[in-house]
């Protein structure tokens, strides 16, 4: 395989992935039986496909302002908009109002998972994001130490500190993602090796992730909370599913090609993690009502309306009046 059609399917089977990888995320926020495997890898998948792309050969100014306006405008733009609606709903259902003051200073200064009590829950994730992606940048391009050696002391900085202390702008939630976004962005220097045909290598993980897997799930990984259990287990864990992801999505990307819905989903992925909250709150009370609130009526209705703005975003997608969030999102 040529290079340009390694990159193309490599590209294919990213985006299928961060596909795959929101469509548990939206699974994960309505509580289904599949919670806890969800939760063992889907946020670390996360982290770990935003550091592929991670280039240190970037000038630092280049790098800093295309991550903050990426990942900063929609995390303000969406996080504002949690705030009025989560205000709207409680004039409306005439309760207690929350205080304004504490709300904002959730969103501009924790933007933590319990400082932002609205719709925009979800969106600690962005500055996470943000901070192990910078890290990782600088990191690689200032220090020079072999990076497999860097993640081994990333590891053992983490499994050495028992209970993170809360910092501000989400600090302390980059340092918990700093190992996979670093083992992201190995993998991204080393990927055609690693998406190679070798039988050996395929065994030989194959066996790795039934094993660490199987002990893995058996841990809490709760990153939203700093929580990630035994980092020496969690960690391979999350790993091994991350990489056999991408290599089974690489393999089979003659029918992403084809049913290409995933890979929409992946390049969509930030309208999807904005706004399933909503849509996942007003369906829990349509079939709460009507279907005994079965689960996957949720997933199923949230997913449908989803693929219905997708639909719509791509329709529109030259409207003017769109372009600012058109490049956000």
């Amino acid at each position: 395989m040529n290079n340009r059609n390694f990159n193309q399917s490599f590209s294919i089977a990213i985006n299928a992935c961060k596909g795959f990888a929101i469509l548990l995320v939206v699974l994960g926020h309505i509580q289904s039986p599949l919670g806890s495997y969800i939760y063992s890898f889907h946020i670390p998948l996360f982290f770990f496909i935003g550091g592929v792309f991670v280039n240190p050969d970037n000038s630092p100014v280049e790098f800093l302002k295309k991550n903050a306006r990426r990942i900063f405008a929609p995390y303000f733009l969406f996080g504002m908009l949690g705030l009025v609606v989560n205000a709207i709903k409680e004039i409306v259902l005439e309760r207690d109002r929350e205080d304004v003051l504490d709300e904002l200073v959730g969103l501009f200064w924790w933007m933590d998972i319990d400082h932002l009590q609205h719709y925009g829950f979800v969106l600690w994730f962005l500055p996470a994001l943000f901070w192990a992606r910078v890290s990782v940048f600088l990191l690689t391009k200032y220090l020079k130490v072999n990076v497999i050696l860097l993640l081994m002391l990333v590891l053992v900085f983490l499994s050495r500190i028992s209970e993170f202390e809360i910092l501000p702008l989400a600090l302390d939630k980059g340092v918990v993602a700093l190992p996979w976004v670093l083992s992201g962005y190995i993998f991204g220097k080393h990927k055609q090796n690693l998406l190679s045909n070798s039988i050996w290598k395929l065994l030989f993980f194959t066996g790795g992730f039934l094993v660490i897997y199987y002990f893995g799930l058996l841990l809490p990984l709760d990153m939203a909370r700093n929580n990630v259990g035994n980092i020496y287990l969690a960690f391979p864990c999350a790993l091994f599913v991350s990489y056999f992801l991408i290599f089974l999505l690489f393999k089979f990307d003659c029918l992403l090609q084809r049913y290409s819905f995933l890979t929409v989903f992946g390049m969509e992925s930030m309208l999807v993690l904005v706004l399933h909250p909503y849509l996942n709150n007003i369906f829990h009370l349509i079939v709460l009502h009507y279907f005994n609130g079965e689960w996957y009526f949720k997933f199923l209705c949230t997913f449908a309306v989803l693929s219905l703005l997708i639909f719509l975003k791509g329709q529109y997608n030259e409207n003017k009046s769109l372009s600012f969030v058109r490049k956000q999102l």
